[in-house]
């Protein structure tokens, strides 16, 4: 039998046998419209059974792709997928080629056969996965069994980088895993594990430096007891430690495996060594302030044995100290805030200063603010005449001044207080004049806050008239300040 693309049968589609009662039987054969075999199979009696193969197909030629056996209708045993590549390529365009070949003529031409991956099945459903280097070479094996899947992969050196077992219930990672590690800690994406990166990249394919044993409970939660250790990738001890816990996700994917992993909160005696087996570094971690870090004092060796001690309880205190003067700024501008308020209450109009209010205006009335107020649900708009304005007017202009001399104004005032740990430390370091000078000027404003709250009382006409008559920020802060209170 033949079937064909077009109705005047010159694209040939597919060519198989039949039985008396029209069914297939024996080979079938699936061309693509410019002609290349695609697909190759054996049917017995309608039903797949026997060898089957997949092709790659470029302008009417054909490669082998894929290779396998099916059994009453199903994937049964290995199945095995080829692409073709040049000797130079990384895993990363081994993997677009397979996915992508017919677009790339030259490979398609000259490029060398691969196996790439083999797969087994058993009634249709996969059990066990494995993808291999270009070398030949085992990169990773996933098998899947009732209620765990197996992970183990390997680098090009046929060093193991990961080993461990996904709970199939929900996907995460149970029981002693092998992970990989970068320099710096942090777990590599599953691109740079298993496929390297193209040649323009910036990073340097298969960066891991040294692996890491780490236990999960049933639950994938961490195990707090157990000994976690590092290796380098020669096989010698790099580090011990208990972890109190780790940032990670785990879970099987089209690439092999995606886990993060960077963060560690470790705690107790800690120990490293030098490739060479020599003690590297000695230490303790533990809570502090919610934080697991490096407590006491830590000695550091190098290869020759020259010992360095660190007391970081002494850095913590230094620390804290700089801290404290985040805080110290933040009780500060929060008591400028107030005080400023309870000079002149904008929302409800009755601050210490504003004097009387009316609803209605009126050629006797000369209404120096107005202000809404929600009563009995409306508005109602009052007008307000300052009983001592330019006592209030003189402390505006001071505290506005105060704040242009150390160029920060209050919202800048506020991102400061706000700052990381880090990042205030960073600040007070660079700008600590700049600091000192706000702080200054705060305590400043305070002090004028504190004074006019004292002349609630009192009697402030010739003050208010001095204050009117003078010419300097300066001036009407000595006046203030100098200003001896009397009762009315």
């Amino acid at each position: 039998m033949k079937t064909y693309y077009d109705y005047q049968k010159t694209q040939l589609d597919e060519v198989y046998l039949i039985n008396a009662r029209g069914q297939k039987n024996g080979l079938y054969t699936k061309y693509d419209e410019e002609g290349a075999k695609a697909v190759e199979a054996n049917y017995v009696n309608g039903i797949l059974n026997g060898p089957s193969k997949e092709y790659y197909r470029n302008k009417g030629a054909e490669k082998i792709k894929k290779s396998g056996n099916f059994l009453n209708d199903k994937k049964q045993g290995l199945f095995t997928t080829y692409t073709y590549v040049k000797y130079d390529q990384s895993y990363y365009e081994i993997m677009n080629n397979l996915m992508f070949n017919e677009k790339s003529d030259d490979i398609f031409n000259t490029g060398l056969k691969v196996k790439v991956r083999d797969e087994y099945y058993e009634n249709d459903e996969m059990t066990k996965e494995i993808q291999y280097h270009k070398t030949g070479k085992m990169y990773f094996s996933t098998s899947m069994e009732k209620t765990e899947t197996q992970f183990t992969c390997y680098n090009e050196k046929n060093v193991l980088l990961a080993k461990g077992s996904f709970s199939n219930l929900d996907g995460k990672m149970i029981g002693t895993w092998v992970i990989p590690r970068e320099e710096n800690g942090e777990t590599p994406s599953d691109k740079n594990l298993l496929y390297g990166e193209p040649k323009s990249s910036i990073r340097k394919y298969n960066n891991v430096a040294y692996v890491q044993h780490i236990h999960f409970k049933s639950n994938g939660i961490i195990d707090t007891n157990y000994m976690t250790k590092s290796y380098y990738l020669s096989g010698k001890l790099k580090d011990s430690v208990k972890l109190k816990s780790i940032n990670y996700s785990g879970g099987l994917s089209y690439n092999g495996i995606n886990y993060g992993g960077s963060k560690l909160d470790m705690y107790g005696p800690y120990r490293s060594y030098h490739e060479n087996g020599k003690l590297s570094m000695e230490g303790e971690y533990a809570l502090r302030k919610e934080v697991y870090e490096k407590v006491g004092s830590w000695k550091t060796y190098d290869l020759a044995g020259n010992l360095t001690v660190i007391d970081y309880d002494s850095l913590f205190l230094a620390k804290e100290k700089v801290l404290n003067l985040r805080e110290k700024l933040g009780i500060l501008y929060d008591s400028v805030l107030l005080g400023d308020q309870s000079l002149y209450d904008r929302r409800l109009g009755v601050g210490l200063y504003q004097g009387s209010k009316t609803n209605s205006m009126n050629s006797q009335y000369g209404s120096d603010h107005t202000v809404s107020v929600k009563e009995n649900g409306s508005y109602v708009t009052y007008y307000i005449k300052y009983k001592k304005p330019t006592l209030y007017k003189s402390f505006v202009e001071i505290k506005n001044f105060l704040m242009e001399m150390t160029d920060y104004s209050e919202s800048k005032i506020l991102k400061i207080t706000s700052l990381s740990d880090d990042r205030f430390i960073e600040f007070y370091t660079k700008e600590n004049e700049r600091y000192t000078s706000i702080v200054s000027n705060l305590e400043k404003c305070i002090a004028i806050i504190q004074k006019m709250n004292k002349m609630y009382n009192s009697n402030t006409k010739d003050l208010e008239n001095a204050l009117q008559a003078s010419k300097t920020i300066e001036e009407k802060m000595s006046l203030i300040n100098n200003y001896q209170i009397k009762q009315d």
